[in-house]
């Protein structure tokens, strides 16, 4: 599958649910100390750690996205895909898709630190949520023009509609890498 830059409101509902289903199966699959454990290489996060990325970069998305909804007035039609709105933000879409070939170094303020992974798991679910009402949520301005300043390069402006697109995308890069993660022959093999 290649970088996705156009999904209906109903396709991102479905990826974000399978996304948080897939998240919660690590969750109730794998003990603690599973959870944490962490392959050789130095700068290789554990299974929670990419959990608490995603959770702290949707968290930073939708702090600035809220506000940007809320303060739009005019209605569209819900029927209108979600698109990405430029060339920077396509650009962002693809160097953090599953498919980008080059690791990027994540904003400080979303690297994770000291992680209990129940917390991890429960901060992600509830940003899944979010994502989740907004995208159901029937009047509401049209996302695709709505824009809000970039929590990470606050100079930039995004769409909404980028921004979602971009979560999704963030979400299924992370999920794969902590899956891999299990699949490492040094990994412990104890079951939950």
């Amino acid at each position: 599958m290649g970088v996705e830059t156009q999904r209906t409101r109903e396709q991102l509902v479905g990826d974000f649910t399978e996304l948080g289903e897939r998240f919660a199966a690590l969750d109730r699959n794998y003990t603690r100390e599973q959870l944490l454990w962490r392959p050789e290489a130095a700068k290789a996060w554990c299974m929670a750690e990419c959990v608490e990325h995603v959770a702290l970069a949707n968290a930073a998305y939708l702090a600035k996205i809220q506000p940007a909804i809320s303060r739009a007035h005019a209605v569209a039609p819900m029927s209108n895909p979600l698109r990405i709105g430029g060339w920077l933000s396509g650009l962002l879409l693809k160097s953090i898709s599953p498919q980008a070939e080059r690791k990027l170094s994540a904003p400080k303020k979303i690297r994770p630190l000291a992680v209990e992974p129940s917390d991890a798991f429960k901060k992600l679910a509830a940003s899944h949520f979010t994502i989740i009402s907004i995208l159901e949520t029937k009047a509401q301005p049209d996302l695709n023009r709505v824009r809000f300043r970039n929590p990470f390069i606050p100079l930039i402006r995004f769409t909404v509609a980028s921004g979602i697109l971009i979560m999704a995308a963030h979400g299924r890069r992370h999920l794969l890498q902590a899956e891999r993660i299990r699949e490492m022959l040094e990994f412990p093999r104890s079951a939950a």
